[in-house]
């Protein structure tokens, strides 16, 4: 994989804090698609403080997502050394070949330039998205029921490509085979 410990060391930050906001995007949209009445002050308290960890982490993720575009550019070179990264990763064959196959059919045809294209998506769309928290929070905290409709997080698939591609970068390939199977269940 491509050399260089301060990169690497940036690329597990980035990648760790993508998997963090995954994760706790998770348990945000899971908690308030299952809540269907009124919110105890205590859990109203407890999803103040997980929306605003979500939203610093979406504000960060624009500048690391930025870094990470910039670290891999011009990076095509490598395309086969990652995907056979990808292919060593202890993902299922399936997974690897959903992302594999929407990379192949992408407009770049090229696993890299596809990773970055998703990518780019969070540098472009973060502060939308760490708007419509602050919304949703807003509206819990009002009326302490859950929001009437929620952010889809179409997001997710930008940070699994993220995750996948500051694994890959920094040669962890837990973090990318994670970041491989929340692409294949977010990305079209």
């Amino acid at each position: 994989m491509i050399a260089g410990i301060e990169r690497n060391v940036k690329a597990a930050h980035v990648s760790s804090n993508l998997a963090r906001l995954a994760s706790l995007v998770d348990a945000w949209d899971d908690y308030l698609n299952k809540a269907t009445s009124e919110i105890s002050k205590d859990d109203v308290v407890s999803l103040r403080s997980l929306a605003i960890e979500i939203r610093k982490l979406l504000l960060d993720a624009s500048d690391e997502c930025q870094w990470l575009l910039e670290a891999t550019n011009g990076q095509g070179s490598f395309g086969d050394q990652y995907l056979e990264f990808i292919n060593g990763l202890p993902v299922s064959v399936e997974v690897k070949s959903a992302v594999i196959d929407k990379a192949s059919t992408s407009r770049s045809g090229e696993i890299v330039q596809y990773l970055r294209e998703k990518v780019s998506i969070l540098v472009n769309t973060a502060d939308d998205e760490e708007a419509a928290i602050a919304s949703e929070m807003r509206q819990v905290n009002e009326t302490h029921l859950p929001p009437a409709q929620t952010n889809d997080h179409g997001y997710m698939c930008a940070v699994g490509a993220g995750m996948t591609l500051g694994g890959l970068l920094g040669g962890n390939p837990g973090v990318a085979g994670v970041g491989l199977i929340v692409m294949a269940s977010c990305c079209d």
